[in-house]
């Protein structure tokens, strides 16, 4: 119960650092508005090749652009300095105002702190909104704290910002789709001729994250659509073909919606309070519910409220199930649902108005989830007697497919690192296979195969699988 008070108990804590806290040096600025970081920059060298850049549209909302970068360079300061260049399309505005400067940025604990000359302060909503996007790409960066001249702006958002899900509709100029088409025709950016990679690829312009869940409800006839969990919700995205059918047609994000209704937190200043039970009965004519409480801290306790509770007509409903499983726990998709649809045994968490009257119920899902390893390896089997070359064969659902195998000795000695591509990313199982070969022993040792992905986000390594062998 204390796991299902965590998962629907989402408040988002906001960190309130005061101006003077981050430890920002001045920059020598530099002509053209790019970045000049005096001392070292604080990002690590990271391959980058190519990077995804967000501009505001002239039809409103985002465009993504692509752009191939130098690579083994301060991947934070590569970002910046191709955002302050500006779009390089007529359908894309700037993404700072005119005369912006970088003078200096720091990344902690997830959260970039960027400190921008003083024109950033005329900074449009959408141009804030594109930068945030740009910027929480990069590996670490969850949320960015934008400064201006060391200080927080109320203008442009006190608090650190984190990318932000837009439902609706998606508008685009003509011209920006035929000239999209055009380059697809001449066999660039092939990706957009499917809905899933358009989705898994674009989805920022509306807030998505690459890593997202998704999966192809249906696509006919120049229609397509894509169900999405994005931070433990659920939307649909709709998405269609403007200008061609067919396979070489290209799909645009049409519109997203959600499929839950928002539910404000519990406001104490208003007399809400929050309290967990077990659903004993339930009366749909009347609309009482029948718990049976429990406790797990002392506000629940100090809750003076019966067991009978009375549920508000417009009560929103969220139905919280449970999608898979991860290393921090189960994974959910909150929807919404009927009131009648409760079922006898339920865990509940409910926001309770002064009158003790139900205004949200949270309903956890029951199932029980086994979890499945995201690396299957095949071949070779434990404690297998293998000389070199031998060969790795398995399946695997990892972020772009990408498996890292590494042999060591027993004694922690590398003895080869390689990679091998899987036949497709994650949420698809793709099969992989690869080549491993070492150094003549000079005497048979145990030695250890380690196949693993690594975190889209830090790198760290996840998904370990370790199969113990024997080696020629």
């Amino acid at each position: 119960m204390k796991r299902f008070l965590a998962v629907i108990l989402s408040i988002v804590l906001v960190a309130l650092i005061s101006s003077g806290c981050a430890p920002f040096q001045r920059s020598k600025k530099s002509s053209g508005g790019t970045v000049s970081i005096d001392p070292k920059p604080v990002a690590t060298e990271n391959d980058m090749g190519e990077i995804k850049l967000y501009f505001p549209s002239t039809a409103g909302g985002l465009v993504l652009e692509l752009r191939n970068v130098t690579e083994k360079s301060d991947s934070v300061k590569q970002v910046l300095d191709e955002f302050l260049k500006g779009p390089k399309s007529r359908f894309e505005e700037q993404g700072v105002p005119d005369g912006t400067q970088v003078i200096s940025y720091d990344l902690k604990q997830g959260v970039l702190y960027v400190n921008f000359s003083s024109e950033y302060s005329r900074a449009t909503r959408e141009q804030v909104r594109a930068l945030v996007t740009t910027l929480t790409e990069l590996p670490n960066v969850n949320s960015v704290q934008l400064l201006v001249e060391g200080q927080k702006q109320k203008s442009i958002g006190m608090d650190p910002m984190s990318r932000e899900v837009i439902v609706g509709k998606v508008n685009y100029q003509s011209g920006w789709l035929e000239e999209i088409q055009d380059r697809v025709d001449e066999g660039k950016e092939l990706w957009r001729t499917d809905p899933l990679s358009v989705v898994r690829t674009e989805g920022g312009i509306v807030g998505f994250n690459s890593d997202d869940e998704l999966s192809v409800v249906r696509q006919q006839d120049g229609s397509a659509q894509v169900d999405v969990v994005s931070m433990g919700k659920g939307y649909t995205v709709d998405l269609k073909q403007p200008i061609k059918k067919g396979d070489s047609g290209i799909w645009v994000i049409d519109s997203v919606a959600a499929k839950f209704t928002q539910i404000a937190e519990a406001d104490p200043l208003k007399g809400e309070t929050f309290i967990y039970g077990k659903l004993l009965s339930i009366d749909v004519q009347n609309r009482v519910i029948k718990i049976e409480r429990e406790y797990q801290d002392s506000a629940d306790v100090k809750n003076n409220v019966g067991s009978d509770i009375p549920v508000l007509q417009d009560a929103v409903i969220h139905f919280q199930k449970k999608i898979g499983i991860s290393d921090n726990g189960y994974k959910y998709e909150e929807q919404d649902m009927k009131f009648e649809d409760i079922k006898l045994g339920s865990e509940l968490g409910i926001i309770l108005t002064k009158d003790k009257k139900a205004r949200a119920i949270i309903v956890s899902d029951p199932v029980q989830i086994l979890k499945e390893p995201n690396i299957k390896v095949i071949q070779p089997t434990q404690k297998q007697v293998l000389e070199s070359p031998f060969k790795v064969v398995g399946t695997a659902r990892v972020f772009e497919g990408t498996v890292n195998i590494e042999l060591v000795t027993s004694d922690g000695k590398l003895l080869d690192q390689t990679a091998a591509q899987a036949t497709a990313g994650a949420p698809s199982w793709g099969d992989f296979e690869a080549m491993v070969s070492y150094q003549p022993l000079d005497k048979p040792v145990d030695g250890l195969l380690r196949v693993y992905s690594q975190s889209p986000k830090d790198g760290s390594r996840q998904d370990m699988v370790v199969i113990p062998v024997r080696l020629k």
